[in-house]
């Protein structure tokens, strides 16, 4: 196969699969309130979210595999294009599987099969942060984040900064978005219906510009399609980059950091088996909010039991160590949505070949 029809194929079945958006719960406002009450109320239960279909997503998990095992035959790059093949073929299952029990066993080896000794440093890490003093809510003004009259809120915030940047970024609004912003191709979305700081406001835009746009933009420039369509690794350390730039621009304060925690003490929880119930438990015991328990573990449990937030803090650890060794392994983060490692191999192996070995469309 023609190796930019097998960018081209990867990049398709991405967007097919859309793993967060398939993860978004349809009736995630509605679920929210009355997920809170009951907590105000010492009823704790579980949610009942739902999904849209995804069975059509099947097939193409089927295909990825096919995909990856061909292109492994490939040398070195074929190696590449095969290990993003097999990311892709677990987050077709994971969106296969949205809604199920079947989610947190895909998901599990998708991001919660870490090793490293980043992975101990990030459990603790967490572990330090959660328990930090959260910030009074009357202490500083807040501002709709998706009010387009007010210069402070984050559509304004996110809309600047895409100006800034000069990028041809579309930014949206949607009120069921379970984080407070996603990047996907050409646009930014940012969850209507919250209240944000001024500092959150710019911390998310230079988070979600800086860290997702822009390597997006100038991976439409590169020729080895890697760059777009991402390497085995690179939307992870994506993520954990974002947190650095947040991090040199002194934006990563206490609250952010808190977050952070118990973002990531909830995912854990996700992937050692516990329920919603369970994981609001685990935020609730390191001081966490009522609203604060919905929001976070309803984010790590989204699809069924996703537990991605754990990708962050060990990406960022990793990532800020190595960036620290050797200062020129961030250039290729820059260009597109590839990992140190496989920034690393590209400066070694010259050109890639036209061609791949023969594999089956997903």
């Amino acid at each position: 196969m023609l190796r930019r029809d097998l960018e081209l194929l990867l990049a398709r079945a991405e967007r097919r699969i859309a793993l967060l958006e398939r993860c978004r719960p349809l009736n995630y406002s509605e679920e929210r309130a009355r997920l809170l009450a009951g907590l105000r109320r010492g009823e704790a239960r579980e949610p009942c979210f739902s999904y849209a279909p995804s069975a059509a997503v099947q097939k193409l998990c089927v295909g990825l595999g096919a995909v990856a095992a061909g292109a492994e035959q490939g040398g070195a790059w074929g190696v590449l294009y095969a290990q993003r093949a097999y990311e892709l073929h677990l987050e077709a299952a994971i969106a296969a599987a949205v809604g199920t029990p079947q989610v947190r066993k895909h998901a599990l080896r998708r991001f919660g099969a870490s090793r490293g000794v980043e992975v101990d440093a990030a459990r603790e890490l967490a572990e330090r942060w959660a328990r930090l003093p959260a910030l009074e809510e009357a202490t500083l003004q807040r501002y709709s984040s998706a009010d387009a009259e007010q210069p402070l809120s984050l559509l304004c915030a996110m809309r600047r900064a895409v100006g800034e940047a000069r990028i041809g970024f579309r930014v949206l609004t949607n009120p069921d978005l379970t984080s407070v912003a996603a990047t996907g191709e050409g646009v930014i979305v940012v969850r209507a219906g919250i209240q944000l700081t001024e500092r959150a406001a710019k911390r998310v835009a230079m988070h979600e510009v800086h860290g997702h746009a822009l390597p997006r933009h100038h991976a439409r420039s590169e020729e080895i399609g890697l760059f777009r369509v991402g390497s085995a690794g690179g939307p992870d350390e994506e993520e954990g980059r974002a947190l650095l730039i947040e991090d040199r621009l002194d934006l990563m304060d206490a609250e952010r950091k808190r977050q952070l925690g118990l973002r990531h003490l909830a995912a854990r929880s996700v992937h050692a088996g516990a329920t919603w119930v369970e994981t609001t438990r685990v935020l609730q015991s390191v001081g966490s909010r009522l609203c604060e328990c919905v929001d976070i573990a309803s984010r790590a449990h989204r699809g069924g039991g996703l537990g991605r937030e754990v990708v962050y803090l060990e990406s960022y650890l990793r990532l800020r160590s190595a960036f620290a060794v050797d200062p020129s392994a961030e250039g290729p983060l820059k260009r597109g949505r590839v990992s140190v490692r496989c920034g690393k191999l590209l400066a070694t192996l010259g050109r890639p070949p036209e061609v791949l070995p023969t594999v089956r469309a997903a």
